[in-house]
């Protein structure tokens, strides 16, 4: 096996020489440094061996293995670590594992920034501490800042929307997805995520589908878990103020300053014929007397709920 070495110390010309030899198949081996990272196109390359992988950063290990795989002959990336990793060094190597497809380097781009954390905008410095606060939750704290200086009021306090349509939904019954059903606490997260940023009531039909292809039937809690959240973004579109299940009740607030009309409020209270009692002492609440016989007490309070608040929603489109 013939061997040849490429790195930075190396006068411009030799090392020219030496890329150009190891294409032309002079030599088998090129024991190179990070030099290699990127301009190298090289397409009977097809393996690397690449030491102490954990010490490099996840765009360099991302451009390092595409130096081969550059023609249509199976190429192989050969990552060696020590025993012991830190955390983040063991975060950059999952990700080149769960991104290995053509067209990856954006998403790899996106968790390099979380891992590392976004630079000041205003500022030098090449990291920060998005990775303390989730990179979307980051963005949205941006939005909203730079909106409050275009309004000219850059001390303006604020609450995150979010997390007050968090408060506005209160249900009698535990809603998660057990660890028993999905392992991995990160694709857990990836599910919460991904439903606190659904826009449409369907979205969560797609959802079911994709959970039961992927992990099999969905246990009570998770489908309570699917429930609520649905539930939620349904307060959301059609603007109520909260939505409460309380005992024997269901207790629905309305935003005073944007009520539906009187007619729908009336085929309302008829669709579901239920006691009602309305509260306009301090805004205007709807409180239903849900009186059942249901051993299922709590699956079967956010169900109505839920065609209670489907009701609205397809009503006021």
């Amino acid at each position: 096996i013939r061997f040849g070495i490429g790195h930075g110390q190396l006068p411009e010309k030799q090392l020219e020489a030496v890329t150009l030899d190891f294409a032309h198949h002079k030599f088998d081996v090129l024991i190179a440094t990070t030099i290699i990272e990127s301009g190298i196109d090289i397409p009977n390359a097809n393996t690397i061996i690449i030491n102490r992988a954990d010490m490099f950063g996840l765009a360099q290990l991302y451009q390092i293995r595409g130096r081969v795989g550059r023609s249509n002959r199976r190429a192989y990336a050969y990552l060696i670590i020590p025993s012991k990793l830190q955390d983040n060094a063991r975060k950059r190597l999952e990700t080149l594992i769960e991104y290995e497809s053509l067209g990856s380097g954006y998403q790899i781009a996106m968790r390099d920034m979380e891992l590392r954390g976004a630079g000041t905008l205003l500022g030098t410095k090449q990291s920060g501490i998005i990775n303390s606060i989730g990179f979307n939750y980051y963005n949205r704290l941006l939005t909203k800042a730079i909106e409050n200086i275009q309004a000219e009021k850059p001390k303006e306090l604020w609450l995150e929307e979010e997390s007050q349509n968090i408060e506005r939904l209160r249900i009698e019954s535990d809603y998660y997805f057990p660890e028993s059903y999905i392992e991995s606490e990160k694709e857990r997260l990836e599910i919460y995520r991904k439903m606190l940023e659904f826009d449409e009531p369907t979205q969560f039909n797609d959802l079911k589908s994709e959970l039961r292809d992927r992990f099999g039937d969905i246990p009570a809690q998770a489908q309570t878990a699917l429930k609520y959240f649905q539930l939620r973004l349904y307060i959301k579109k059609i603007g109520l103020e909260s939505m409460k299940m309380r005992k024997n009740k269901i207790i629905i607030e309305f935003n005073t300053s944007n009520m539906p009309a009187r007619s729908l409020l009336t085929n309302f209270v008829g669709k579901f014929n239920y006691p009602v009692k309305i509260d306009a002492t301090k805004g205007f609440k709807m409180i239903f007397q849900v009186n059942h016989k249901q051993e299922k007490y709590s699956e079967f309070m956010i169900n109505k709920s839920l065609k209670m608040a489907e009701y609205l929603y397809d009503n006021l489109q």
